[in-house]
């Protein structure tokens, strides 16, 4: 192989590994945008679930928990399609939490491969009163990670 052969070959090696890190980075990006959403609506959810516990529930209370769901909610989800983010949005209080990140396994990202609407795939297991499957829809808009869809498989 000549010397312009080698240097071809080199520039195409350090391409493909440039590609591989920046896809393997936008996941990780993925997989922590997910943790913090799933840490933070947790959080949240433990505390209705202790509220509604109790015999003599605090209504007021329930309330301000269940807003404090909401803005989270408004932070972590793109609100450009109003039927969607009417069919996600926080309604109601749960004794069960959903987004415990310990139940959560088997988590697989996939990529659209598209670098102008970059799009990504959050799957995972969730074993909670049923094991089921699901999958979040994340995009990138104005520079930030959201989530435009839920999907789940029983």
């Amino acid at each position: 192989m000549t010397q312009n052969g080698k240097d071809i070959a080199f520039e195409m090696m350090d391409s493909l590994n440039s590609v591989v890190s920046r896809a393997e980075g936008k996941k990780e990006l993925v997989y922590q945008f997910m943790k913090n959403y799933f840490n933070a609506m947790y959080e949240i959810e433990i505390r209705i679930a202790e509220e509604m516990k109790k015999e003599d529930k605090n209504g007021k209370l329930m309330d301000k928990l269940l807003d404090e769901k909401i803005d989270m909610f408004n932070q972590y989800w793109l609100q450009d399609d109003k039927q969607r983010v009417k069919f996600y949005k926080p309604c109601s209080w749960s004794g069960d939490p959903e987004h415990d990140w310990a139940r959560v396994s088997d988590i697989e990202i996939f990529e659209t491969g598209d670098d102008v609407k970059s799009q990504f795939l959050f799957v995972y297991k969730y074993s909670g009163f049923f094991e089921s499957k699901y999958v979040y829809s994340t995009v990138f808009r104005d520079n930030r990670l959201l989530i435009v869809d839920s999907y789940f498989d029983l």
